[in-house]
């Protein structure tokens, strides 16, 4: 047993205290592992049930199994679990018959970010529209991929103080 994991009591049930980690092994090969940390623990030691805001944002209340190990929350770790958000790109074609274009969106809860790529056919080939609906997509997401670096190096360049730089 690893020294952080959380042993059973002489009954065989988990205890766990809020702060911890409950680490929820897939039932079936393939089947992801679940992470959620305790936020309450309800009921008798007997029969002690928790809630489990998992890291996918929700809540349940959880009873453990014996797929269930404990991680203990560390002296210097915060009780509030990480921060994590779920967001869906748009990606948008418009075809005509020397080129096509893709447009893309990504909304975060700071802002919008955009990207177009497009692809030209060669006179001399033949119009096969998903080859250039996959160039012109892979050229909107590069761009997507910029803007949104770019976004993120003003967001560094705004919180570096001068005073933080080596002078040499």
């Amino acid at each position: 047993m690893r020294p952080d994991t959380a042993p059973l009591s002489k009954e065989g049930a988990m205890h766990a205290q809020v702060g911890d980690r409950l680490v929820v092994e897939g039932h079936h090969v393939g089947a992801p592992r679940r992470v959620g940390t305790v936020v309450e623990a309800l009921g008798v030691p007997a029969s002690r049930q928790y809630r489990v805001r998992w890291e996918d944002g929700h809540e349940t209340v959880f009873c453990p199994g014996s797929d269930t190990r404990v991680e203990r929350r560390g002296e210097a770790e915060p009780l509030v679990s990480p921060w994590s958000a779920v967001t869906k790109v748009e990606l948008r074609f418009e075809e005509a018959e020397d080129h096509t274009d893709a447009w893309v969106t990504l909304r975060t809860p700071a802002e919008i970010f955009r990207g177009w790529g497009r692809a030209r056919r060669n006179p001399v080939d033949d119009n096969v529209p998903l080859g250039g609906e996959e160039l012109a997509a892979a050229r909107a997401l590069i761009a997507l991929a910029e803007s949104l670096r770019n976004a993120a190096d003003d967001v560094t360049d705004r919180s570096r103080s001068p005073e933080g730089h080596l002078v040499g």
